[in-house]
């Protein structure tokens, strides 16, 4: 069965730029548009929306929002939510707009992600949330996330790790306190705690995102706790091991730990689901993936 495009390759792909797509423009009342319930961007830049706004008033909406017919005399957005957003507060009364067939909803879904990913508008949490809902709304495997939105399957399954983390620092990290350098360092310990602690300390400036991956490994122990107790410091992490964690990652697919010991260590792969185990155990066998197979 041949595969689905992958939304990834851009808007364009779904809605062509051709002259009979061109000559459908047509001017819709702002207010007889509604936001895209399946939008996963839940915050809009204020700054960023008036300067839009201001650009509006002057020169108007120069690219058209993609829209559905809702059946009851309104339309619902498919595309362009930002600038239906300005052009409200521009006090536009019509827009250009592109009116296309209803898609479903996990379609709708995938129009608004990739959209807002090809501009590079959502929050690491934001994507967590939107993939998330792909894999659990509509049963959509990991790498069949990373086909639709153009993404490499290790990217995504790291993305939804974030949503491990406490909810304060998923806050924080939405406020850009904290980047996803952070936040997945901050997925090493173990404790919520002292995620949390560390996550304040690098919200305040007070850790990089290597302090954090040393305090992880055991190198610094909690904020403020030094060595004078007596107990010596662990080593911090070789980056010979970081550089192998981050190639082993990526030749299977999934996030990677190595623990070193005096003697030996621990290879450690996280699989999110039943798929991922399936999937990763065929790799380290050297089969193809059953996903791949089907």
């Amino acid at each position: 069965m041949a595969r689905k495009p992958a939304l990834g390759r851009g808007l364009k792909a779904l809605i062509p730029d051709t002259p009979r797509a061109r000559a459908g423009l047509t001017e819709l009342p702002v207010d007889r548009i509604a936001p895209n319930p399946s939008q996963p961007r839940r915050r809009f830049d204020e700054a960023a929306l008036e300067e839009l706004a201001a650009s509006l008033k002057e020169h108007g909406l120069l690219q058209p929002v993609v829209v559905s017919d809702d059946g009851e005399g309104g339309y619902v957005l498919i595309a362009g939510e930002r600038r239906w957003r300005a052009a409200r507060r521009a006090g536009l009364a019509t827009i250009p707009a592109v009116i296309r067939e209803r898609p479903g909803e996990a379609a709708a879904l995938e129009l608004a992600l990739v959209e807002n990913l090809q501009r590079r508008d959502l929050t690491p949490v934001e994507e967590a949330h939107a993939f998330e809902e792909m894999r659990t709304r509509f049963g959509l495997s990991q790498a069949e996330i990373a086909q639709r939105v153009g993404r490499d399957r290790s990217t995504v399954a790291n993305t939804l790790r974030l949503l491990r983390l406490p909810v304060k620092i998923q806050e924080l990290l939405e406020e850009g306190r904290l980047s996803a350098g952070h936040a997945r360092a901050l997925l090493a310990f173990d404790d919520p705690a002292e995620q949390l602690r560390w996550a304040h300390r690098a919200a305040q400036g007070g850790a990089t995102v290597r302090d954090l991956e040393r305090a992880a490994a055991g190198a610094e122990g909690t904020p403020g706790r030094t060595s004078r107790g007596g107990r010596r410091p662990d080593r911090p992490v070789d980056p010979n091991i970081r550089a192998a964690e981050e190639r082993l990652s990526l030749k299977i697919g999934a996030p990677v730990k190595i623990r070193q010991r005096r003697r030996g260590g621990s290879i450690i792969i996280e699989c999110g689901e039943d798929a991922d185990l399936v999937r990763v155990f065929d790799v380290l066998l050297g089969e193809a993936s059953h996903g791949q197979e089907q």
